[in-house]
């Protein structure tokens, strides 16, 4: 296995993004997570980048910037969510890529095989599941708040897959664009790691009109129960 490298302490380096790739069996590009080297970019620092995404939530974390030796692995490839997983154990210490094979061999300190992951390089990903979406693509390029109108909101099923994914220690969501998605990231990076997120909003704009039109139909509604009310009354009052 000429082609074959490893890699320590590897476990602590991948977050859980995997949470954020799609279940559709539809959209199989999407089942994968995504490795690609990347230069600085709105996404952060130039670096080999893991991506996961089901086109409402988004995350990313620059794995050159808490792996030792990120070199060891190829400059783009895939690997299906329920894999990844296996790259986040609590006792994976060492990674073996082997680029002939390609697969990634996760072992303990031990030196025990935990396990031996497939994946796929870009010619495979593009001849299989199919093309990766370009997901720099839709991050914010503002770095400052310009929320100046509207009424956004964000869906509680994404926020807690949010707290799921980036769980090591406290974040926040800053909105640096009109209406637009979110970001995602840690208060103190430097202590929780490199992971990155974006979440895509639930417009509410045009909310306040709607609930002024519910409420005067409802008026209406109500208005129209009493005249009918009277003149049941009135009826009953002729009979008697």
């Amino acid at each position: 296995m000429k082609n074959q490298k490893s890699l320590i302490n590897a476990g602590q380096a991948f977050a859980k993004i995997h949470l954020s790739a799609s279940k559709d069996p539809f959209r199989q590009a999407m089942n994968y997570v995504q490795f690609s080297t990347l230069p600085a970019g709105p996404q952060g620092p130039g670096g080999l980048y893991a991506t996961a995404t089901d086109a409402h939530t988004l995350f990313w974390v620059n794995v050159s910037e808490v792996l030792s030796n990120p070199e060891i692995l190829p400059a783009e490839f895939y690997i299906h969510a329920d894999q990844y997983k296996k790259l986040t154990g609590s006792k994976v210490y060492l990674i073996a890529c082997d680029q002939d094979q390609k697969t990634i061999r996760t072992t303990d300190k031990a030196g025990t095989t935990l396990d031996v992951l497939p994946y796929l390089d870009a010619e495979g990903m593009q001849n299989g599941p199919g093309r990766y979406p370009q997901w720099t693509a839709v991050l914010p390029t503002s770095t400052e708040y310009q929320l100046t109108g509207g009424q956004i909101g964000l869906s509680p099923k994404l926020i807690g897959r949010a707290a799921q994914i980036m769980e090591a220690g406290p974040w926040i969501v800053t909105f640096r664009e009109a209406n637009r998605a979110v970001i995602v990231q840690y208060v103190s990076p430097e202590d929780n790691g490199a992971t990155q997120g974006l979440i895509m909003p639930v417009m509410l704009i045009g909310m306040e009109e709607k609930e002024k039109d519910r409420q005067a139909l409802n008026a209406k509604l109500a208005q129209a129960y009493e005249k009918a009310q009277e003149r049941k009354h009135e009826a009953e009052a002729m009979q008697e």
